[in-house]
């Protein structure tokens, strides 16, 4: 009996092992393909300068779109004899 669950624990000691060598090939850096091969400064400046411009855009489009979403879903409240809170 317990010589099966030695076996089954290095089995399990093994893919585990396997698992961990597999992972240790996934760790490459992720950096889009026009930022690969530029200098490293200009590269987090540019990165920077993106992730930036993106908060930036989503902040926009909820500013923009959440005003008017809530006034659709006080009236859609309104119309279906919803109470508000």
């Amino acid at each position: 009996m317990k010589d099966g669950y030695e076996k089954k624990f290095n089995e399990l000691q093994k893919s585990l092992i396997k698992i961990e060598t597999e992972q240790d090939d996934d760790d490459e850096e992720d950096c889009p393909e026009d930022l690969k091969d530029i200098d490293p400064d200009v590269k987090m400046r540019k990165i920077l300068l993106r992730s930036f411009t993106m908060m930036l855009t989503g902040t926009i489009v909820v500013l923009v779109f959440s005003d008017p979403m809530v006034d659709v879903l006080n009236m859609f409240g309104t119309i279906t004899t919803i109470p508000p809170f």
